[in-house]
């Protein structure tokens, strides 16, 4: 719930905190792990680390995961490239904005 709040105040290093930090290294099986691993991406993505969240959508291992690939796919070619490590530009897209 901080590292929402955090993101939406626009305090993308305390919400990349809790949500790293806070969550996923505390109780990386806990039940806000899915959560925690889509919402560090979507703010790695506002604080302009495009290739950490394109890295984390690949690796992620939810439910979800499928929808977190798909989305990794549109940030490698909304950058024009498929090396992550070149990604260093924001995107925004509101469309987006809500969770699959």
């Amino acid at each position: 719930m901080l590292g929402l709040i955090a993101f939406e105040e626009k305090n993308y290093p305390v919400a990349i905190d809790y949500f790293s930090r806070r969550t996923l290294e505390a109780t990386p099986d806990g039940p806000w792990t899915d959560g925690a691993h889509y919402n560090l991406g979507r703010t790695y993505e506002a604080n302009g680390q495009l290739a950490e969240a394109i890295d984390l959508y690949q690796s992620d291992r939810s439910p979800q995961k499928h929808g977190n690939r798909l989305r990794a796919r549109r940030l490698k070619a909304q950058a024009g490239t498929s090396d992550t490590s070149a990604v260093d530009t924001t995107t925004s897209d509101t469309a987006d904005e809500k969770k699959p």
